[in-house]
């Protein structure tokens, strides 16, 4: 299949030329019926991981260590398909046109614990409140246990229409339209002292990022046998995104302090699956996919360092990094 074929489709599609489109009945009576697939499985996530905390030298920052955690992640996954080939006939291509709509949903719940003392080189490992001041700091001589909740929610939607070509016994589909994403982090410290009860800082921050852009996607599948399917799925998106993170935070000694920070930027994504299906019966279809999604921006939330009290106060803000979301699912799918 050549790039000037493919270029064809996708401005073809586009337009909706009603001009190339005539109606037809398909060759295949299978293909001219309507379907639906469901999709369970793992997700396993890979995010920028909640960094925090630095050794202190008279509450003066220093680099490192920090108190790292909640970068891989694993959770579960649902994806669900509907669609239609119709009787749309593009002459250009000798292809249908198909309409097509999906959304997914992915959650990760996890909780990390760690215990911070000196570092290797006796300094203390500090973590400062959001306005900056002092918050805690954790020592071989006050060693405090810390317990990070993560929470993840991933889900999204897509609606497209695209053309199905039937090739040297190959299926080619090339499909666009609008996607929106949304990933919402949520993250619960809570830190005590083992040798205080009464001793403690806790903080809690929401991080809500939305996405909204379109997607151009390029699918292949083939009969290996009677029963038996392959198929591939490439697709790539332009999205803007918008983040609102906001954290509060409080302490044994009294005090807290707050922040709120916007970001707004342009990203890209790209997402592969492949698959195999069994086909049951002509009309119920079994399969195993694994897929990649990948995003180029997400934010990446940079706490707050040094304090007030000696001028070495650097406000908390949100930063970028990339995610990858790897999905391994078991498929159903109806035709009807």
């Amino acid at each position: 299949m050549t790039r000037k074929t493919f270029a064809n489709y996708i401005f073809t599609v586009s337009l909706v030329s009603t001009a190339g489109i005539n109606t037809a009945q398909a060759a295949d009576p299978i293909n001219n019926k309507s379907y639906f697939n469901t999709e369970l499985g793992a997700v396993f996530f890979n995010i920028p991981e909640y960094k925090d905390g630095f050794g202190a030298v008279g509450f003066a920052p220093v680099s490192g260590p920090f108190f790292t955690k909640a970068g891989d992640q694993v959770g579960a996954s649902i994806k669900s398909t509907a669609g239609t080939l119709t009787d749309l006939r593009v002459e250009s291509v000798d292809g249908l046109v198909f309409f097509e709509a999906s959304g997914f949903y992915s959650k990760s719940d996890e909780n990390f614990n760690s215990t911070l003392k000196s570092d290797s080189a006796g300094n203390k490992i500090r973590f400062a409140l959001f306005n900056g001041s002092n918050g805690v700091n954790s020592s071989n001589v006050f060693p405090l246990n810390y317990r990070l909740k993560s929470e993840i929610d991933y889900y999204g939607a897509t609606a497209s229409v695209g053309v199905e070509v039937k090739k040297l016994d190959w299926t080619f589909r090339t499909q666009i339209g609008p996607q929106f994403r949304r990933l919402n982090q949520d993250y619960t410290l809570r830190m005590l002292a083992p040798t205080d009860a009464t001793f403690f800082y806790n903080r809690d921050e929401s991080l809500k990022t939305n996405y909204l852009g379109g997607r151009l996607a390029v699918s292949t599948s083939k009969d290996l046998s009677e029963k038996l399917s392959f198929s591939s799925v490439i697709g790539f998106s332009l999205l803007n995104m918008r983040a609102v993170y906001k954290g509060i935070d409080d302490r044994a000694s009294g005090g807290g302090s707050s922040l709120k920070q916007n970001l707004h930027k342009t990203t890209y994504g790209a997402d592969l699956t492949v698959g195999a299906k069994y086909n049951f019966t002509p009309a119920i279809e079994f399969g195993v996919n694994l897929s990649v999604d990948y995003l180029t921006k997400v934010p990446e939330i940079v706490h707050a360092t040094g304090g007030t009290a000696n001028a070495t106060f650097v406000p908390g803000y949100l930063d970028t990094s990339y995610m990858w979301a790897n999905s391994v699912r078991t498929e159903v799918k109806i035709r009807f």
